[in-house]
């Protein structure tokens, strides 16, 4: 957003595909929709903007991307990880009660 409370102002800071995280863009037949094989979500941007941290739907699998030289790593996990249940944190001055 380039001035705080302006809807037109907004603009968009990355466009990244399936292909870009190298996933099979495969589809599930589970009636009555078509669901993709993978979902995700992101998690993290680092702080320079090169590195974004997204959740998938498969609750042992993370992905790191880095835009700057368009690697992807994925990150298996021994433990049942329910990314889609984390809420985010963000400091504040002001007290919550």
């Amino acid at each position: 957003m380039k001035e705080f409370g302006v809807d037109e102002s907004w603009v968009q800071f990355l466009k990244i595909s399936y292909r870009n995280l190298q996933l099979d863009c495969k589809f599930r037949n589970l009636e009555p929709r078509y669901f993709p094989e993978y979902i995700v979500c992101p998690l993290c941007v680092s702080e320079n903007g090169d590195t974004l941290i997204f959740a998938t739907n498969h609750t042992d699998l993370a992905i790191v991307y880095n835009l700057r030289d368009n690697r992807v790593n994925r990150i298996k996990s021994t433990n049942q990880i329910p990314w889609f249940n984390a809420k985010g944190y963000v400091e504040s001055l002001v007290p919550t009660s």
